[in-house]
């Protein structure tokens, strides 16, 4: 008898690395180049978890969604680094 397989997926949501924002924290210019790349990798992770859930033969339609969301807030997080730099 074959068994199933459960996947569970945790990604943390947007607001728990809100702590790290640098900008938001009142760090100088400098250290938010460090966080434009902080952004940018977390964007790759979620575009990359997207991905990999789409690849899914029934992906879970809560979790595409919630990916989406957060890759969205992720994406205007970086343009609104790059437009005070």
């Amino acid at each position: 008898m074959a068994q199933s397989v459960i996947r569970l997926h945790t990604i943390p949501p947007a607001a728990a690395i809100e702590g790290e924002c640098p900008v938001k924290n009142g760090m100088n210019n400098g250290a938010s180049n460090g966080h434009l790349a902080s952004l940018n990798a977390r964007h790759a992770k979620l575009d990359a978890s997207l991905a990999a859930e789409m690849r899914r033969p029934v992906p879970d339609a809560a979790l595409v969604s919630r990916l989406k969301r957060e890759k969205l807030k992720v994406k205007e997080e970086v343009e609104a680094a790059r437009a005070t730099h």
